[in-house]
C-alpha cells in the first residue's frame, strides 16, 4: 500500500488528469439517466408466479385498483348520485383506466315467479323519495352490499377504479395518474377534504412520491452536515476540502456505474448517493487523522503521507473489502431491486476506497504542511476524553464489561424474538398524511380495502355450473367471511343465489342455489337481458373459469397472503379434483416476495459473516482473531433486531436493508482498531502499552468516523416517510452500538486474552 501511495504522489499530475477525464465521462453518462421503477423490474423480474398472475388478469380483471372514497351526507340523495355518475364517467374516460365499479350502477336483483328485474341504485334514487328509500333499504339490509360500494351507515361511497394492467408501468408516473383520478372526482363537485384515495396502488404512489422528494431535499442537507462535522472535528479547512472532493467524485462515479448497468434509476437507488458519500467521508477522515497525527509527532511531510497511506490505507482496504461483501450479500435476496442495490453499493465502496487512497495523498502533497494538532491532536477535547475513559474502563474492568455486553445481548435477543416482519404501504406515513387519513376513513366506513382474487378453473367447460360445485363454493365463502381478517367474499355464487330467490319468490321449498347446470346458464342469460352487467368479470362464457374476490381488512402483504392462502386451501379441499384454485393477486405476490426476502436476508447475513470473518482472519494474520472479531460486529445487528422488536408490533420490511448496510459499515471500526493493535503488538510492547498506543492512534478516528456517519445519516430522520426516517434513526443507533463495542468490548476481550496473536 505504501508503494502505491508513493507511486500516485510521484505521478500526481497524470493522476489528476486521469481522474478529471473519468469524472467528465461520468457526467456524460449521468445525462442518460431516466427515473423509472416498474413492478416487474423492482420486485418480480422473470418470476413464473408473476407471469402466471399477468396471464390470469387477461381473463377477468386486474387487482391494480384505486379506491376513490367520498364522505357524503346521504349516499341515496339524488344530487349525490348525480355527482357519483359524473365522477364515474370522467374517470372512465381516462386513458389509464380499464373499468370503474360505481355505487350508482350497482344492480339490485328482484323479481316474482317467472320474472326477473334488475334495478340500478342510481335509477331508483332518480325516481324520487320512494325510490331512494327502497334503494337504501335494499342496500343497507343486504350483507353483501352494505359496506362495499356504499358505506355501512349510508354516508360514504366508493368508486373502484381498475387501472389498465401494465407490468412495465413506471412507479414514478403513478402519482400523476392518481392525481388525475382525484381531479376527475373533484370535477364532479365533491369537496377536496371529503375525497380520499386509497388502496395498494395509491399508497405505493404516495410512497414513491414522498421518498423521491425527501431524498432530493435531504441529500444536500446530508452533505452540509458532513462538511460541518469534519470542520468541527479538525478545526481546519483542508480536511473539509479533501473529504468533500473524494466523496463527490465517489458519488459521481458510482451513479455513473449504476446507469451503465441500467439507465432506468429506481427509487431504491436514490439512497445510494447519501450512503456512498458517508462511506467516502469515513475513509478519508481516517487518512486525514493519521496524517495529522504523524505530522504532530514530527514526521516530515512526505514520510507522514506515505506512512499514513501505508498503515491506515491497509486498514481502509480491509474495511472496504468487508463492507463490499456486506453489501454484496444483498444478491442473495431473490429480487431485482436488492441485487442491483447490493452490486451498486458494493462497487461504490470500492470506488470510494480507490479515490481515498489516490486523490487524498495527492491533495496532501499539493497542500502546505499542516500545523501540528494541539490539545490532544483534535479540535474536540471531548473525543479524547471519551477515548481515554473507554480504555481505562475496558482494561481496568474487562470482566464487568463483557458481562454487561452479555446482558445487552440477552435483552436484545428477547426483543428480536418478538419481531414480525410485514409491509403495509399505508402504515409508512405520519398520522396527518392523506393516505393515513384515507385509511381511517375506509376502516370506519367499509369492509376490507385489499382485494385478492382466487382464480378457479374446472377441468371441463361448464364444470363451474355444477350445483355441487356452487354449493361447495358457497360454503367456502361463508367460512372465509368468518375469518376476522376478511371483510367479505363474493363471486358468481352470490349473484346466482339472489337470482334464484328472486325468480322463485314466495316458494319456500326451493333451496338457496340453482339445482342444475342449464338453470345456471338460464339465470345468467335472464340477468343480462334484464340489464344486469359484470357477469363476464366473474365467470367466463364456458363456465370453466371464475374468480372469487376476497376483501381483506389488513393491508399488510404477508397478512393478506396468509388470509388468501387459507381460503385457497379451504377451496381446494372443498372442490377436490373437480377444479384447481390459485391465488391471483399482486398483494399475494408481494407477500411471497417478502418471505423470499427474509430467506435471502438470512442466507446473505450468514454469507457476509463468514466472508468477513475469513477476511478479518487473513488481514489480521490470525484465524482466532478473525472469529472473535465477529462478536462486536454481529452485536449491533442483534441490538437493532431487539430495538425494533420492542418498538414495533410489526416491523416494516424496509428495515431489512438497514441490517445489510450496518454490517457493511459497522465492521470498519473493528478493522481499524485491530489492525493498529496488531502493529503495536508486533513491535514488542506489552499488551497494555500496545492497547494504549492503539487508542491514541486509532481511538479518536473511530469516534470521529462514527460521529460523521451518524450525523451524516441523521437528517433523514426528519422525513415523514418511514422508510427514509429509519435510515436517520435506526442506522445511527446501530453504528453507535458498534462504536461502543469497539471501544469497550474489543479491548476487554484483548485484556482477557481471548483476542491475541501468537508471538
Amino acid at each position: 500500500m505504501r508503494r502505491y501511495v508513493a507511486l500516485v504522489v510521484r505521478h500526481r499530475v497524470a493522476v489528476l488528469v486521469a481522474l478529471a477525464v473519468i469524472s467528465v465521462l461520468s457526467l456524460l453518462v449521468l445525462q442518460r439517466a431516466v427515473i423509472a421503477s416498474s413492478a416487474r423490474k423492482l420486485f418480480f423480474g422473470d418470476s413464473p408466479a408473476y407471469a402466471a398472475y399477468l396471464e390470469r388478469t387477461r381473463v377477468f380483471a386486474s387487482d391494480e385498483v384505486v379506491l376513490v372514497g367520498v364522505e357524503v351526507e346521504d349516499a341515496f340523495d339524488a344530487a349525490t348520485m348525480e355527482k357519483v355518475e359524473a365522477a364515474t364517467q370522467a374517470i372512465e374516460a381516462l386513458e389509464e383506466v380499464n373499468h370503474v365499479e360505481s355505487p350508482g350502477r350497482l344492480g339490485l336483483v328482484k323479481g316474482r315467479p317467472g320474472v326477473l328485474e334488475v334495478d340500478e341504485v342510481g335509477e331508483l334514487v332518480a325516481q324520487g323519495p320512494e325510490g331512494a328509500a327502497e334503494a337504501r333499504r335494499r342496500v343497507l339490509d343486504d350483507p353483501l352490499y352494505r359496506g362495499m360500494l356504499i358505506g355501512r351507515d349510508g354516508r360514504a361511497v366508493v368508486l373502484l377504479v381498475e387501472l389498465v394492467a401494465d407490468p412495465d408501468r413506471k412507479a414514478e408516473t403513478v402519482p400523476a395518474t392518481i392525481e388525475t383520478i382525484r381531479q376527475a372526482a373533484l370535477g364532479a363537485g365533491f369537496a377536496p377534504e371529503r375525497v380520499h384515495l386509497f388502496g395498494r396502488v395509491a399508497s405505493l404512489a404516495a410512497c414513491v412520491d414522498l421518498a423521491t422528494r425527501t431524498l432530493m431535499t435531504l441529500t444536500p442537507v446530508v452533505v452540509a452536515v458532513l462538511l460541518a462535522v469534519v470542520f468541527l472535528l479538525f478545526r481546519r479547512l483542508w480536511p473539509v476540502a479533501v473529504t468533500g472532493a473524494v466523496a463527490a467524485l465517489a458519488t459521481l462515479w458510482t451513479m455513473a456505474f449504476a446507469i451503465l448497468l441500467d439507465r432506468e434509476v429506481n427509487i431504491m437507488l436514490s439512497m445510494v448517493p447519501a450512503v456512498i458519500m458517508v462511506i467516502a467521508f469515513s475513509d478519508v477522515v481516517h487518512l486525514c487523522s493519521a496524517y495529522l497525527t504523524l505530522v504532530t509527532d514530527g514526521r516530515p511531510k512526505k514520510e507522514a503521507i506515505l506512512e499514513a497511506g501505508g498503515e491506515v490505507g491497509l486498514a481502509c482496504f480491509l474495511t472496504s473489502v468487508t463492507t463490499f461483501f456486506g453489501f454484496a450479500a444483498m444478491v442473495f435476496v431473490p429480487t431485482p431491486v436488492f441485487r442491483q442495490l447490493g452490486l451498486v453499493l458494493g462497487t461504490g465502496v470500492a470506488v470510494a476506497l480507490g479515490l481515498a487512497l489516490t486523490l487524498a495523498p495527492v491533495l496532501f502533497s499539493l497542500m502546505p504542511t499542516p500545523r501540528p494538532a494541539d490539545h490532544g491532536r483534535r479540535g474536540l477535547r471531548v473525543v479524547d476524553g471519551l477515548v481515554d475513559a473507554s480504555r481505562r474502563l475496558a482494561m481496568g474492568r474487562p470482566r464487568a464489561v463483557v458481562a454487561g455486553f452479555v446482558v445487552l445481548a440477552a435483552v436484545a435477543a428477547w426483543g428480536l424474538a418478538r419481531v414480525e416482519i410485514d409491509t403495509s404501504f399505508s402504515e409508512r406515513f405520519e398520522a396527518d398524511h392523506p393516505i393515513s387519513v384515507a385509511a381511517r376513513f375506509f376502516e370506519r366506513s367499509f369492509r376490507g380495502t385489499q382485494p385478492v382474487d382466487l382464480f378457479i378453473e374446472a377441468k371441463t367447460p361448464g364444470g363451474l355450473r355444477d350445483p355441487e360445485v356452487l354449493a361447495a363454493l358457497e360454503g367456502v365463502e361463508r367460512r372465509a367471511e368468518q375469518r376476522p381478517e376478511i371483510g367479505v367474499a363474493r363471486s358468481i355464487v352470490d349473484l346466482l343465489g339472489r337470482i334464484h330467490r328472486a325468480f322463485n319468490a314466495g316458494d319456500d321449498s326451493v333451496g338457496p342455489l340453482p339445482t342444475s347446470s342449464p338453470m345456471v346458464a338460464q339465470y345468467l342469460l335472464l340477468f343480462e337481458m334484464a340489464g344486469g352487467g359484470g357477469v363476464d368479470r366473474l365467470i367466463d362464457a364456458d363456465g370453466q373459469r371464475m374468480r372469487m374476490v376476497l376483501q381483506v381488512e389488513d393491508n399488510a402483504f404477508r397478512a393478506v397472503a396468509r388470509a388468501a392462502e387459507a381460503v385457497r386451501d379451504d377451496a381446494r379441499a372443498a372442490l377436490g379434483d373437480r377444479a384447481t384454485v390459485e391465488v391471483s393477486s399482486l398483494s399475494h405476490l408481494f407477500g411471497d416476495w417478502l418471505a423470499s426476502i427474509l430467506r435471502g436476508q438470512e442466507i446473505g447475513l450468514l454469507f457476509s459473516s463468514l466472508i468477513i470473518a475469513l477476511i478479518m482472519g487473513l488481514g489480521l494474520r490470525s484465524a482466532r482473531v478473525g472469529l472473535w472479531s465477529m462478536v462486536p460486529n454481529l452485536l449491533p445487528l442483534l441490538a437493532l433486531g431487539g430495538l425494533v422488536g420492542f418498538l414495533y408490533d410489526r416491523v416494516d420490511s424496509d428495515t431489512l436493508p438497514i441490517a445489510m448496510i450496518a454490517i457493511g459499515i459497522g465492521v470498519d471500526d473493528t478493522v481499524h482498531f485491530l489492525s493498529r493493535l496488531r502493529l503495536e503488538v508486533a513491535r514488542g510492547d506489552d499488551i497494555e502499552a500496545a492497547v494504549e498506543r492503539t487508542f491514541r492512534f486509532a481511538g479518536a478516528p473511530i469516534v470521529m468516523t462514527t460521529l460523521i456517519l451518524g450525523l451524516g445519516f441523521a437528517p433523514m430522520a426528519l422525513s415523514g416517510y418511514y422508510s427514509t426516517s429509519i435510515i436517520g434513526t435506526l442506522l445511527p443507533f446501530t453504528l453507535v452500538v458498534a462504536l461502543v463495542a469497539d471501544l469497550l468490548l474489543v479491548p476487554a476481550l484483548v485484556r482477557l486474552g481471548w483476542i491475541r496473536w501468537r508471538a
